[in-house]
């Protein structure tokens, strides 16, 4: 797959993403997460965690209700509320006005009812909501192939006030070699030789550029 075109136009806005962006891209990149949107999408009023957990079971094929409910307070409703998704009280748990509201919530909502296999969803949104994978992925469809070092120094000066001073550069060089770079490789989205390059997936060449320009406000 080439580059897709409006990675090219999301890249010169790819660092407005604000911290909420983040959290959004976090709270969808799970499918047990987007399962208990999906969920508490079709109810009309606030869902018992127990009742949650057994819809979300039932929907999550051979999952135990009871895992199920003890992961949900612990794990998925901090993230989910982080993200200011849902509302979590004695009375149940409840979408909150952003999720109906929001643009961004919007365009993130059509991956609760799409065809892509969930792990792939997962994996592309987990790196849109790591900013210095946003940025490998910006410079590379702007310049297509790029050493990590180029992609570390760009990383660097992507920072707001940031100088890219041969020490900063060397550290977020090492970070790129041992952290950012490894995931994009195991998705498959990039390639390496003597260079990285982009290669995609359906979920970034499809989904991605429809929605690129509201997610990048």
């Amino acid at each position: 797959m080439g580059v897709p075109p409006s990675w090219t136009r999301a890249a010169a806005d790819s660092r407005e993403f604000s911290p909420r962006n983040d959290a959004l891209f976090k709270a969808f990149a799970t499918r047990r997460r987007r399962l208990v949107l999906a969920v508490l999408l079709d109810a009309t009023e606030a869902v018992s965690v127990e009742t949650l957990a057994e819809l979300v079971a039932a929907r999550d094929g051979d999952a135990d209700p009871g895992t199920v409910a003890v992961s949900l307070p612990h794990v998925e409703f901090p993230i989910l509320e982080a993200a200011g998704l849902v509302v979590w009280s004695p009375a149940g748990v409840e979408l909150t006005d952003l999720f109906w509201a929001s643009d961004r919530c919007r365009a993130l909502r059509q991956l609760l009812d799409t065809s892509y296999p969930p792990d792939e969803v997962d994996a592309a949104l987990g790196l849109l909501a790591d900013p210095t994978c946003r940025t490998v992925l910006e410079q590379l469809a702007t310049y297509e192939r790029l050493s990590v070092a180029e992609l570390a120094r760009s990383v660097v000066l992507d920072q707001p006030l940031a100088v890219a001073t041969p020490d900063r550069v060397q550290r977020v060089t090492l970070a790129l070699r041992h952290n950012h770079v490894p995931k994009l490789l195991d998705v498959g989205i990039v390639e390496q030789a003597d260079t990285l390059h982009y290669v995609g997936t359906p979920v970034l060449d499809e989904w991605w550029p429809g929605v690129a320009e509201t997610l990048s406000r």
